[in-house]
């Protein structure tokens, strides 16, 4: 089989997607002059409470009654920064001599997803691979089969725990039945200092779907948590209110790219960190706020419906 002909294995992990609506101390500060807008109703006429309409004069300045505009763009070059990445990786594994005892690894290869690795390696006989990432409970063990036997192998192996060597099983099965075993240790570095944390206070496991829970914050780094609270994915690139698992087994996620000051990317990636699809969303009047507002779904013709804010002072978000 052609080692560049390699179809792009994506470990499914049954998870429940938490979106967060709270706000940061930085947040509730930017938005404070949204939250202070209170509309009545007063016989069928909208009418604008006066002392909140000074404030929000104060504020906006020129920016009254005027709406927001908005284009947009595909980002090609991170696109293609990324494609570009993989290339090279398949490059290393094609002029190497990777076996399942002596495999390529390449720790969080797209910048991205710190607690994952890709791994290549060929087998003398077609094998069907299982990867596991080897713990202390039967309940935060994580385990997936790559269905299919085949003698050139690409492997996701996802969820790694920070700050640690972690012990990594490859076992590959062929069709009569024999077994052969890899113990990989891959270290992880500990997750940022600004990250948020998380308490666990009570788990049920029984009662939980088998995987991670996602975690979406307001504005920071999402993350996926398992049974016992203990962070084992996330992804180094900044976030805002959204993240969500499509069809296609791609996260969508609105994210502040390099070099942007908002959070005014649609970025599809998979759990490695590479990304498919990324559509920068400039605007102009908006206040106070990022362009980006919560939630975006695609349609059935391929197009995006997304929620902007408007920078006038006719509405809240």
């Amino acid at each position: 089989m052609n080692k560049r002909g390699l179809m792009y294995g994506v470990l499914t992990m049954i998870a429940l997607v938490l979106t967060g609506c709270g706000t940061t101390d930085n947040e509730a500060e930017n938005d404070s002059v949204e939250t202070t807008q209170e509309v009545y109703e007063l016989n069928g006429t909208d009418e604008t409470n006066q002392e909140d309409t000074n404030t929000i004069e104060d504020t906006q300045e020129s920016t009254n009654h005027t709406e927001a505009q908005y284009t947009t763009s595909v980002n090609q070059e991170l696109i293609d920064e990324h494609e570009t990445l993989y290339v090279g990786i398949l490059d290393d594994y094609e002029n190497g001599d990777c076996t399942l005892n002596n495999p390529l690894i390449v720790q969080d290869p797209y910048n991205r997803a710190p607690l994952s690795a890709i791994v290549l390696f060929d087998t003398d006989e077609p094998m069907q691979i299982t990867v596991t990432v080897e713990v202390e409970t039967e309940e935060t063990t994580l385990s997936h089969t790559q269905s299919g036997y085949e003698t050139s192998h690409e492997i996701m192996v996802l969820g790694l725990y920070p700050e640690r060597a972690n012990e990594v099983i490859i076992s590959g099965e062929t069709e009569e039945g024999t077994l052969n075993e890899s113990t990989l240790t891959i270290e992880t570095n500990a997750v940022p200092e600004e990250m948020l944390g998380f308490t666990l206070r009570e788990a049920q496991p029984e009662l939980m779907a088998e995987g991670l829970t996602f975690l979406s914050p307001s504005r920071a780094y999402p993350a996926a948590v398992d049974s016992n609270g203990d962070v084992r994915w996330y992804s180094s690139i900044m976030t805002s209110h959204q993240l969500k698992r499509l069809d296609n087994g791609l996260l969508l996620l609105t994210t502040m790219e390099e070099e942007r000051e908002e959070y005014d990317h649609l970025t599809e990636m998979d759990m490695l960190g590479r990304v498919h699809q990324s559509i920068t969303v400039d605007m102009n009047n908006v206040l106070n706020s990022a362009p980006l507002h919560h939630d975006t779904i695609i349609l059935p013709n391929g197009n995006y419906l997304a929620l902007l804010h408007d920078g006038s002072d006719k509405y809240v978000e």
